[in-house]
């Protein structure tokens, strides 16, 4: 669920920027395996690259750009290979959009072509 509140008597928050990730380790993911790669900026600024094969990828988004993962629930019988606060950046090399509408249809778009478990 997404709430969004406005009051008058709150002060502005200042967002934090993310850093831009030009390059990227492919080391985890092996040459030519097939499913979905996806970059991601971890808390200590490091990044790391994460192969789906099947969907649904047990992740749940902030719904907020950047996009934060805010929750974890990986297959049964399976140790998490994201984390609670790690952020999307790219998808298949591509850096994902920074608009909200944008980024979340172009990772529906990338998930829909995964087999299902």
């Amino acid at each position: 669920m997404f709430t969004c509140c406005s009051c008058s008597d709150e002060q502005p928050v200042e967002l934090a920027e993310v850093p831009k990730v030009s390059s990227y380790e492919k080391e985890p993911c092996e040459e030519g395996e097939e499913g979905l790669r996806c970059t991601f900026l971890l808390p200590d600024c490091s990044t790391k690259e994460v192969l789906f094969k099947a969907k649904p990828l047990g992740l749940d988004f902030r719904r907020s750009t950047p996009l934060t993962v805010r929750g974890v629930r990986p297959p049964r019988g399976q140790l998490p290979e994201v984390q609670v606060g790690w952020i999307l950046t790219h998808l298949q090399g591509e850096e994902l959009s920074v608009d909200l509408k944008a980024a979340t249809l172009q990772l529906l778009l990338a998930v829909k072509k995964l087999p299902m478990r």
